[in-house]
């Protein structure tokens, strides 16, 4: 099907190279890349020292979700079953899964009774903490608090919520679905999954067995990364080239 308007574009946007492939399966007209960027929140990484060294102690890994619960796009379903999995298999306290954010009032999905239903089937309960909704300085401050952010959606342009992570030195894991996938790759940031319950139960495994210094060694890859190429004065600069 063929729209008249199409021929008055002039181009369409795209967040990433991802996005524009699946652009020009739709439309032949021009795309331009204009990416998301991040503040160089170097001062922030340092006010927030103190939690690294925190968690750095403890045995369990804290592995963080910031947005909203938005249960089917946000994969919030597949992350929750794989941590039911993980915990009835392996009978694991060694995963603590944090979700920060707030509910949504889609008919879709009740997120707070299917959250609350999740949480009453797990062997270890206390291990899925529910925060938020938090804004500024508190948002902050709790992801400086997690080990690793993880991102399982099932659709995304370019989340900011990852971009915030790498600027203050916190490794992610995330979907292919997310379209961050290249990022984390060239900046040795952390993990590209699929978007099943297995794969996350898989990495759940592999990361139980990474010590705090090898997840702070990637983080710290990340913020420097951000620094280098996803400020948005680079890529303000990149995205009229």
């Amino acid at each position: 099907l063929v729209y008249p308007i199409l021929s008055k574009i002039y181009a369409f946007i795209a967040l990433n190279i991802n996005e524009k492939k699946q652009i020009q399966k739709i439309v032949n007209n021009k795309i331009i890349i204009m990416s998301n960027g991040v503040n160089d929140n170097k001062l922030m990484y340092k006010k927030l020292k103190k939690n690294y060294k925190i968690k750095e102690e403890k045995n369990s890994i804290t592995i963080g979700y910031f947005g909203r619960f938005d249960i089917h796009i946000k994969g919030l379903d597949i992350l929750l079953k794989a941590l039911l999995d993980f915990q009835l298999k392996y009978n694991s306290k060694q995963i603590v899964l944090m979700l920060v954010g707030d509910h949504t009032k889609k008919t879709e999905y009740d997120s707070k009774n299917f959250i609350k239903s999740v949480k009453s089937k797990l062997v270890f309960p206390e291990n899925l903490v529910i925060k938020g909704p938090y804004y500024s300085e508190k948002k902050w401050e709790e992801l400086s608090k997690i080990d690793l952010l993880i991102q399982p959606s099932r659709t995304e342009g370019m989340p900011n919520s990852v971009l915030e992570a790498m600027s203050i030195g916190i490794p992610a894991c995330v979907s292919k679905q997310t379209n961050m996938g290249e990022i984390i790759k060239k900046a040795n940031n952390g993990w590209v999954i699929e978007l099943s319950s297995s794969s996350i139960v898989k990495f759940f495994i592999e990361i139980s067995r990474f010590s705090k210094k090898e997840l702070l060694f990637k983080g710290r890859n990340g913020m420097n990364y951000a620094k280098k190429y996803l400020l948005w004065d680079k890529v303000s600069v990149s995205n009229y080239r």
